[in-house]
């Protein structure tokens, strides 16, 4: 908390913070710092791979899956929003779709 009060322009530092905050249960303040981040870092895929994983905490799925699929549009090679979609679909039963995604995430990593 202390850095995002001294770093509030900073993408990462609220990043980071909104980690810190779904480590440790707070969803609902974790949501707002990745909102936040969002709106001020428009080409960045991570506040959407972080949100999602918020809510695959919370069991939502649907709103999950809704984030990664987001993060994707902004960058169709962020190789951790597929892993995480291949989760989220593991978690839905759908266990062939997951494997596409796990093989396209791994795809994608090879090339950072």
């Amino acid at each position: 908390k202390d850095a995002s009060d001294a770093f509030p322009d900073s993408i990462e530092v609220s990043l980071f913070h909104s980690e810190i905050l779904t480590q440790m249960g707070d969803f609902s303040g974790a949501l707002e710092h990745l909102k936040n981040s969002a709106d001020r870092s428009k080409d960045c895929p991570l506040p959407y791979v972080n949100a999602a994983r918020a809510f695959l905490s919370l069991g939502d799925l649907n709103s999950a899956r809704f984030h990664l699929q987001k993060a994707l549009q902004i960058d169709g090679r962020c190789s951790t929003a597929y892993l995480d979609l291949g989760q989220v679909e593991m978690k839905a039963g759908k266990v062939e779709k997951a494997m596409d995604l796990y093989r396209e995430g791994a795809k994608c990593a090879r090339y950072l």
